[in-house]
This record gives structure tokens, sequence and C-alpha cells, in this order.
């Protein structure tokens, strides 16, 4: 999958994404920008993190992948939703993308 580098899997905290880090950051997004009608389309940050959500639990059925194994837009987004605070986020910040979504939680 081309979001994957390659297949290290060490798991240093710092140097990794994890699973569960992941899944809260997407929800995060989803939470404060909701998939828009027609087509359920997902915000930019929202369809990047879900593109590795599915390849890390359905391809690859891993708890964490090195951030360097990581492409950097994906990277960007996970950074962007993994904290908290993230929710606070507006709309205004990033407008959604034209493509329907394929994935789901």
């Amino acid at each position: 999958m081309e979001h994957l580098a390659n297949t290290d899997t060490s798991t240093d905290d710092e140097a990794v994404v994890r699973f569960a880090d992941l899944q809260a950051a997407l929800s995060r997004c989803m939470e404060a920008h909701p998939p828009s009608q027609p087509g359920h389309v997902l915000h930019p940050d929202a369809s990047k993190m879900a593109d590795l959500w599915a390849a890390m639990l359905i391809a690859n059925r891993q708890a964490a992948i090195p951030k360097k194994n990581v492409t950097g837009p994906i990277l960007d987004a996970f950074n962007t939703w993994r904290q908290p605070e993230a929710t606070q986020l507006t709309a205004g910040q990033a407008q959604p993308q034209t493509r329907p979504a394929t994935h789901s939680l």
C-alpha cells in the first residue's frame, strides 16, 4: 500500500503510530467534521487517516507502525488530530474533500 513505506515494526512510543491512537484521532476528526452529504464525503484528514487505519486493521493487522513508514500527509493529519484539543478545530480550517468515502469505522 502506498501509505506504508516498508514493514519495519519497531515500537518505540515516540517513533510509532499506535492503532489505538490513530483510531482516537480519526474519531475526533470525524466528530468535529461528520461526513457530508451527498455520498458521505469525509474530511480530508479523516480520509487520509482512514486509509492507514484500514491498512493497519485489515491488511497488516498491526498494533503500531513506525512513523518513518507513514507518508507525510497521513502523518500530518494524525499529528493534527491526535490530541483531545484537536476537536476545537473548525470546518473553516480545512475543507471536505470531493471524493466519496470508501471506509467506515
